[in-house]
C-alpha cells in the first residue's frame, strides 16, 4: 500500500522488497537479507543495519547508526543494539539489559533482553540500568542467512519469497534478538 508513496520520496532507482503478504519484522528482514545475499550479491560480511522508518529523530541519531558497524566488527558480536534511557516503565517496548553498569554514552555488552514485560517487570529492569530497544539492528548478513540455513528455509529471495507464508509470523525481537549469545 506505501510503495507509490516510497517511491515518491526515494525516487524509482531504488528497490524495494515488498512482503507478498503481512507476517511481522523477522519474516520481513530474513526476505531482504535473501535479496541481499541471492540477488544483489553481498557479502556475507557486510554489516546491515535495519532501522523504522517512522519515528522522528536528531540528526545525532544517525552518527549513533554510523557507529553499530564498528561496535559490531570490534565486539564480534552477532548483533549491536541501540538503546535509550525509559522515561517511565512501560510494557510497549523491549528492554536491553546491561551486563555492567552502563557509565556515561558508550558501547555495552548486553546481559540479556526482554522483549515487551510487565510494567512491573520493567521497573525492575529499568533499576539495573536497561535502556528501551529503539529497534534498530545491526548484524552481519551471515547471521540472518545461517538462520535461514538452520531453519531450512531457501536463501535465494525468490525461492523464499514463494515460501513467504510458511515463515512463523513473529517479531525479530522474538525471533533473533532474545535468542542472540552475543549482543
Amino acid at each position: 500500500m506505501q510503495r507509490d508513496m516510497i517511491h515518491s520520496q526515494i525516487g524509482m532507482d531504488v528497490p524495494l522488497i515488498i512482503e507478498p503478504e503481512r507476517r511481522d519484522t523477522f519474516p520481513a528482514i530474513a526476505l531482504a537479507a535473501a535479496y541481499l545475499f541471492s540477488l544483489q550479491n553481498v557479502s556475507e560480511d557486510e554489516v546491515v543495519v535495519v532501522l523504522p522508518v517512522d519515528p522522528y529523530v536528531d540528526d545525532s541519531f544517525f552518527e549513533k547508526v554510523k557507529e553499530l558497524e564498528n561496535v559490531l566488527l570490534d565486539s564480534n558480536a552477532d548483533l549491536a543494539l541501540v538503546g535509550v534511557k525509559p522515561t517511565y516503565p512501560s510494557s510497549k517496548y523491549g528492554y536491553i539489559v546491561p551486563k555492567e553498569a552502563v557509565d556515561g554514552d558508550r558501547h555495552f555488552t548486553v546481559n540479556h533482553f526482554t522483549e515487551k514485560p510487565s510494567e512491573e517487570e520493567a521497573q525492575t529492569l529499568i533499576d539495573k540500568n536497561a535502556l528501551w530497544n529503539c529497534g534498530v539492528f545491526a548484524f552481519k548478513l551471515k547471521y540472518i542467512i545461517d538462520l535461514l540455513v538452520e531453519n531450512g528455509w531457501p536463501l535465494h529471495y525468490d525461492k523464499l519469497s514463494l515460501q513467504y507464508k510458511d515463515l512463523p509470523k513473529i517479531s525479530f525481537d522474538y525471533e533473533v534478538v532474545e535468542k542472540a549469545n552475543h549482543i
